[in-house]
């Protein structure tokens, strides 16, 4: 897929440069041909090949724009854990957000309780891990945080590192910060679906700045 995506959009890139190479030399051209007096018909012909050209300049350019990505900003949610805000990683995980393009766009400190905490990671329940997961985020406050930038979701996820420590690649957030697969520091949205769901558990719309419908 990716290679199909990096061709696509070098496919397009060049048929735009070869158009705007053509458009100024085909104008220059009508005027020659009037002036040198062709026939009529064949003037016709080379305004009709002149205007469809043009026109594919025009049809291809927002293919080019779609070949190259959806620009506009995505949101996330992002939780700082009691053992990132206990062992004062706050400050720093924060700083790697906004080196890496990702902005705060609402944030707020709580102490979750172990109700709220298992309503959050329901999905869980069923699993072994999920007595220890609910005591441990119910254990101290945590920070939610929603962060905002192009591809969001996968960028706060390859900056957070596999949900093992011990598997995260190096620089990562869990690489650096983490213990174990259950203090693992930090929690980001999987999905766009989950991110949504995700910010509205603790977010209100008036609470985010530029909320994302």
């Amino acid at each position: 897929m990716q290679i199909l995506h990096t061709l696509s959009m070098k496919i397009a890139y060049m048929v735009q440069i070869l158009l705007k190479m053509l458009k100024p030399k085909l104008a220059i051209s009508l005027k020659a041909l009037k002036s040198a007096l062709i026939p009529v018909k064949t003037i016709r012909i080379f305004t009709m090949l002149r205007t469809t050209l043009v026109f594919l300049f025009a049809c291809l350019t927002p293919f080019s724009l779609m070949a190259a990505g959806d620009p506009s900003p995505q949101q996330t949610l992002s939780m700082i854990k009691p053992d990132g805000i206990a062992n004062r990683h706050v400050g720093e995980i924060i700083a790697r957000f906004e080196k890496n393009g990702l902005q705060i766009s609402a944030a707020k400190m709580l102490h979750l309780t172990a109700e709220q905490a298992g309503q959050f990671y329901a999905v869980h329940k069923d699993r072994p891990f999920y007595k220890d997961l609910i005591n441990m985020m119910s254990s101290g406050p945590v920070m939610v945080m929603v962060l905002e930038g192009e591809d969001a979701i996968a960028k706060n996820r390859q900056l957070m590192g596999a949900t093992d420590p011990s598997k995260a690649a190096a620089s990562t957030i869990r690489a650096d910060f983490s213990r174990s697969v259950t203090e693992n520091t930090v929690h980001g949205s999987d999905s766009v679906e989950n991110a949504k769901l995700e910010i509205a558990f603790f977010f209100k719309p008036e609470e985010i700045v530029n909320p994302i419908k």
